[in-house]
């Protein structure tokens, strides 16, 4: 559901990091990250919280994978 609520509002994404010399850009393969991680919700949350396009973004698969291990050096916007 994720990807479709992201996809439906973003129909050409690109990479959303920030890297030093700007936004990282990357077009071809973009995953749909949460920005609050869904084991952070209370049991309560309902799934159109979870995946509300507030707490969407979209990465590389690099970027993705150093967001989820907290190696991302910049803030996603």
């Amino acid at each position: 559901m994720a990807r479709a609520v992201f996809f439906r509002m973003n129909p050409h994404p690109s990479c959303g990091a920030i890297e030093a010399v700007g936004p990282c850009g990357y077009t071809k393969h973009i995953e749909v990250c949460h920005r609050r991680d869904v084991a952070d919700f209370p049991d309560t949350a309902l799934i159109l919280e979870i995946n509300d396009i507030k707490n969407l973004t979209g990465l590389c698969p690099t970027h993705h994978w150093e967001f989820d291990h907290q190696m991302l050096n910049n803030p996603l916007p």
